[in-house]
């Protein structure tokens, strides 16, 4: 890398027009600035976890946490400052029956004298009718990142997008674990949980293209404002194997709608967590 930079020595002009085109820590801010403009939501900024897969510290973006009653609503963003020179493409075909749930984690306080970390902590999976990842909905199954270079030659890759939303399931991993005791957050005996990995990228640089189940595409590439990925990721913190369904990408407008959801769509959370799943459990747990 040194053996391809100028010579010259770096200065305010260079550094001042890096913050205006290329910044990524600015546009997380404009997210940041969003989550805590949402109110009610309990915002976490800029803190180290230990990836599960690498053993290595990291930092991840932004944690946001939301609750009605019992249920709680988790999210690990991750942003990307895209550009619309080299935006994200995700290829979707309709969703089968199987990709059709996502994982809640039911957590039960513990007895005073026996407060085992995980002991009253278990998983329900979500899926039918009614839920979020709709049967036969478009979802991606692939991305990538489309450009053309000074020679007129489409460039790809997805190694940046990768690392983001990669980071994103190293940051969830933390919710999922920390979920043991979300009946702490939400005052009462039991708790039920959803964790969501987000990647949040700026406006006009999200593309979808469709096909069909048989492979046939669906007409031309549209940009998009958000879409949904499969991941089917396995998240293992040890007393809990939690299933990140889906990866949630949003560009910033979309991002802000999301929030609104969260903060005033009661159906939406009727989806998040059905009344057949959470009338399973325990009526001391859930009632």
């Amino acid at each position: 890398m040194a053996k391809q930079l100028a010579d010259k020595p770096i200065g305010i002009s260079d550094l001042s027009d890096y913050l205006k085109s290329d910044d990524d820590f600015a546009f997380e801010l404009e997210i940041l600035r969003c989550c805590l403009a949402g109110g009610g939501f309990k915002v976490e900024h800029g803190g180290a976890y230990r990836d599960p897969v690498t053993s290595k510290d990291r930092q991840f973006d932004i944690r946001l946490t939301t609750w009605k009653e019992r249920s709680v609503v988790k999210l690990a963003i991750e942003c990307k400052n895209l550009k619309a020179n080299f935006p994200l493409l995700v290829s979707r075909i309709p969703r089968r029956p199987e990709e059709n749930f996502h994982d809640i984690v039911i957590s039960l306080r513990s007895s005073p004298g026996n407060p085992v970390m995980g002991k009253g902590v278990r998983k329900v999976t979500a899926h039918g009718t009614g839920v979020i990842f709709e049967v036969n909905k478009f979802v991606g199954k692939s991305t990538a990142q489309v450009g053309r270079s000074k020679a007129g030659e489409i460039v790809t890759g997805d190694a940046e997008v990768y690392e983001k939303w990669s980071q994103a399931l190293g940051s969830a991993s933390d919710l999922v674990s920390s979920s043991a005791r979300d009946y702490e957050i939400v005052k009462d005996n039991a708790s039920a949980t959803v964790v969501f990995p987000v990647l949040v990228i700026p406006d006009e640089t999200l593309w979808t293209i469709d096909y069909a189940a048989d492979g046939q595409q669906l007409g031309d590439p549209k940009q998009s404002k958000e879409c949904e990925v499969l991941l089917r990721k396995d998240i293992d913190v040890g007393f809990l194997q939690y299933t990140a369904s889906h990866l949630l990408i949003f560009t910033k407008t979309q991002f802000d709608g999301y929030l609104e959801r969260l903060a005033t769509n009661d159906k939406y959370w009727d989806r998040l967590f059905p009344s057949a799943v959470l009338e399973q459990l325990s009526p001391k747990a859930i009632r």
